[in-house]
């Protein structure tokens, strides 16, 4: 590039700068305000209230229910008693008495009852070494007992049921009125 080149391309340079610096380069009219129409003086945005966590009402505290429990261990004292074991390790709560009937005892409780929690009875090691098995089927005033023996679906009369020192466990918690 030879220098008179060089020369005129930066006076052209320096003329487009001038003129863009001078505002020649986009001219812009001045806004003029129109006389029909009239601005209203700015209102403030509104604020929006900052919402406040509100804690929710707490519930009314539920009554607790009354309950009742029934716990104890029982044996064959005879071919037509049974009885709840009360000596120096054993006692009992919540049975009245036990009933023997032909196919099951039924386990009177001391209090009548409006709900079944739960009720569970097992047999001791003696009874379960023989092969016997327990089942109860449960009421709001008693629990009948049910004995079988082996896999069999047939219930064994408790009077049948000789083994010496053997003893079944009941435990049951119900509500009550």
């Amino acid at each position: 590039m030879n220098t008179t080149k060089w020369v005129q391309s930066t006076i052209i340079f320096a003329a487009i700068a001038a003129a863009y610096v001078a505002g020649a380069a986009s001219p812009s009219p001045e806004p003029t305000p129109s006389p029909t129409i009239t601005q209203a003086p700015a209102q403030p945005t509104p604020v929006e209230p900052t919402p406040v966590e509100t804690i929710p009402a707490q519930p009314e505290p539920t009554a607790v229910p009354s309950t009742q429990t029934i716990a104890g261990t029982f044996r064959r004292v005879s071919a037509t008693s049974w009885a709840m074991l009360d000596d120096a390790g054993h006692t009992s709560i919540g049975v009245d008495r036990i009933e023997v009937r032909a196919d099951r005892l039924r386990v009177w409780h001391t209090f009548r009852a409006s709900k079944v929690v739960t009720v569970q009875v097992t047999p001791d090691e003696s009874f379960a070494s023989a092969g016997v098995r327990v089942g109860a089927s449960v009421g709001f005033a008693y629990t009948d007992v049910f004995f079988y023996m082996g896999a069999s679906q047939t219930p064994v009369k408790p009077a049948l049921l000789t083994k010496a020192g053997a003893n079944v466990w009941i435990t049951g918690l119900f509500l009550v009125p």
